[in-house]
């Protein structure tokens, strides 16, 4: 199989980049030249220089293979609007109309739970629960958005699939990992409410698994999924748990969700007040996913995909801190 991959130098990217290799597919890797390309070059796929905002690269780099996977988006829990759309919505669409133009015959778009999210509760949603009519941040809006348009292009000669993941861990994690340990390093570290919230996680090797059978199963087809980890665990469990994989105090107390929530929405605004374009320390977008029931069920996955999440929590957990050691070796 020749593969294309977007968003190959992030977290979960170059997992699934890592993969491909190992499987013996030939890869390809739509890449920013002022990315770090280090573990892609060690790996020795083939790099396309362009951006997916720049539709003309976009279709020289989809040209002649096989499936798409599209990573890429602007993942935040701050920012202009116009900034999410021009990434994740403008950027999509340039990576449908190069399939289409390209023949490529399957795309399989990385969503997120997010497309659901509204800042409430989710306890047991699946995919029947429907897309809210506003979302409450600009980020979910755009990913909703990108994956209507990406299941909408299912006709014809394009098969289309969009996976939903939800905190996707693991090792070489660069964005849950590295702020919770700052934070505990500092003893800044603060649940919100008391920890308690259930959440379902999606560990970095299972969603990689979903993707891959996402490209090969014709049941995928026009479908999106939910991609969780086998059961939910109580966030304070998590954060306890990924500070003690690490060498890192566990969090230092609890903050009432309100109080959390009234603070990120004060901050927000000081920040929109003084045209900055960086999330300030505390985001009601964060606040929510951190303070929320979130969890999500993977049944359509296993039915439609044969999905199996096959790395459980303690598992995942041993990974981590044998990564985390060999990194401090060599540091």
């Amino acid at each position: 199989m020749q593969a294309l991959v977007t968003g190959g130098t992030g977290f979960l990217g170059g997992h699934l980049v890592e993969r491909l290799v190992r499987r013996g597919d030939k890869v390809r890797v739509l890449v920013r030249p002022s990315s770090d390309l280090s573990l892609l070059r060690s790996l020795g796929v083939e790099l396309a220089t362009g951006d997916i905002t720049d539709a003309a690269s976009v279709k020289i780099a989809a040209s002649g293979v096989d499936v798409v996977f599209h990573a890429a988006a602007l993942a935040s829990d701050y920012g202009p609007a116009a900034k999410f759309r021009k990434m994740n919505v403008e950027g999509t669409q340039n990576v449908i109309d190069a399939c289409q133009d390209e023949r490529v015959p399957r795309l399989v778009h990385v969503s997120t739970q997010s497309v659901v999210f509204a800042f409430d509760d989710h306890l047991g949603t699946d995919e029947t629960h429907p897309i809210p009519a506003r979302h409450r941040d600009p980020y979910s809006a755009t990913k909703a958005e990108a994956e209507r348009r990406v299941l909408a292009a299912h006709r014809g000669s394009l098969f289309t699939t969009a996976i939903r993941p939800h905190v996707i861990w693991g090792p070489r994690d660069t964005t849950v990992l590295p702020r919770i340990e700052a934070l505990a390093r500092r003893n800044q570290l603060i649940l919100v409410g008391d920890g308690s919230q259930k959440v379902s996680l999606s560990y970095v090797d299972n969603v990689v698994d979903a993707l891959l059978l996402g490209a090969e199963r014709d049941g995928a087809g026009g479908e999106a999924f939910f991609i969780v980890d086998r059961e939910p665990v109580e966030m304070r469990h998590f954060i306890g748990r990924l500070c003690g994989a690490v060498g890192a105090p566990p969090p230092r107390g609890t903050v009432p969700y309100g109080l959390a929530f009234a603070a990120g929405t004060v901050l927000e605004g000081i920040w929109k007040l003084i045209g900055k374009e960086t999330p300030p320390p505390i985001t009601r977008y964060g606040v929510a996913v951190l303070g929320r029931n979130m969890v999500f069920q993977w049944e359509k996955a296993r039915r439609l995909l044969g999905y199996r999440p096959a790395v459980d929590f303690e598992e995942g957990m041993r990974h981590i801190a044998a990564w985390h050691a060999e990194a401090a070796g060599r540091a």
